[in-house]
């Protein structure tokens, strides 16, 4: 029986193409806007805890 080798590293992310970068940063600013919006006056640490 062979034992089957595990991929080394980090996993592979679920964005393929070479956009994915820049599509993954959009994702994140308009979450980032959107806990922006949902609250008035909110701190970094909360803004962060909302992510």
């Amino acid at each position: 029986m062979e034992e089957q080798k595990r991929p080394r590293g980090r996993p592979k992310s679920r964005f393929k193409e070479s956009s994915a970068g820049t599509l993954q940063a959009l994702d994140r600013a308009l979450g980032v806007l959107k806990a922006l919006a949902g609250a008035d006056g909110i701190g970094l640490s909360d803004l962060a805890r909302a992510m």
